[in-house]
């Protein structure tokens, strides 16, 4: 994080990482499997870049990925883990929740930021809105945040962008 910033509470860059963080994950396409007294989360995502920033970050949490290339996409899996047995979607969000969330399918288009909703629209309302970041539910199922402020405050959230992802997939530029 450079120097000349302040850190935003509840922000990716305030916290250690967490196991518990791959919570923001369900509140979009993610899903969790269990096996025994373990479990792993497997989400899809649609680019290579987001396969290796996910990589990066379960490996921060102790956690081991698998990955296969399916059609135009990619199925990005966590090793099985103790760990994640207890994991269910998230009553909110933070910084760290959501930078998960954006690293599987968040997507800027010009002045509006579209996460990919799994079946939680209605958590993902509920999650977004004490962080300013209330949006509208649309086919396919996304939710669209707009306005540049809403685009500022979600870059100081997230925080820093990953070495994969190019600079116009990540909102860092809008600070």
């Amino acid at each position: 994080m450079p120097l000349d910033r302040q850190l935003v509470i509840f922000s990716a860059d305030s916290a250690r990482p967490s196991t518990r963080d791959l919570a923001g994950l369900l509140v979009g396409a993610a899903h969790v499997t269990t096996m025994g007294g373990t479990a792993r989360v497997s989400v899809m995502v649609d680019a290579a870049w987001r396969v290796h920033a996910l990589a990066a970050e379960f490996a921060a949490r102790g956690l081991s990925i698998s990955w296969e290339h399916a059609q135009d996409d990619y199925w990005v899996r966590t090793s099985y883990s103790t760990a994640l047995k207890e994991l269910r979607p998230p009553s909110f969000l933070d910084g760290s929740r959501l930078r998960l969330w954006f690293m599987a399918s968040g997507r800027l288009e010009e002045d509006t930021v579209v996460f990919k909703l799994g079946n939680n629209h209605a958590l993902a309302r509920r999650a977004l809105a004490p962080l300013g970041l209330d949006g509208a539910i649309e086919r396919g199922p996304v939710i669209r945040i707009k306005g540049a402020g809403k685009l500022a405050r979600l870059a100081d959230l997230i925080g820093e962008r990953p070495p994969s992802a190019s600079a116009a997939a990540w909102p860092d530029r809008l600070r």
